[in-house]
């Protein structure tokens, strides 16, 4: 797994992601916004610098929105190690509040020292 991790770092910085790089606490954060319908919850996964892993625990957004917009928000949040990201079209609402679900886990992974 360590290489793994080391390899996407690699692969993070050989692409431009180094001038994205953060100050974060290592771990897994939760993060919850309001949703389409429901609330919308997930996990974050941080190094000291970097998005690592983003996970769906919870969505009450129709099934459809919320496949298309994990196949492919995630990705471009690990990519660009933040949230500026366009929103997935036709899910427009669905991807915001993810996005709002992504920012608050990262707003507690944020090292402020």
């Amino acid at each position: 797994m360590k290489k793994l991790v080391l390899l996407l770092i690699a692969l993070l910085v050989l692409t431009g992601c180094e001038s994205n790089k953060k100050d974060y606490i290592p771990g897994t954060y939760i993060g919850i916004a309001e949703g389409y319908l429901n609330t919308v919850e997930v996990s974050v996964t941080v190094d000291e610098h970097y998005i690592l892993e983003i996970e769906l625990i919870r969505s009450d957004d129709p099934e459809i929105l919320m496949t298309a917009v994990m196949e492919e928000l995630p990705r471009k949040i690990i990519k660009q190690n933040g949230t500026d990201v366009e929103s997935v079209s036709g899910a427009t609402y669905t991807s915001e509040s993810l996005l709002e679900a992504i920012e608050a886990a990262l707003e507690q992974a944020e090292n402020k020292e």
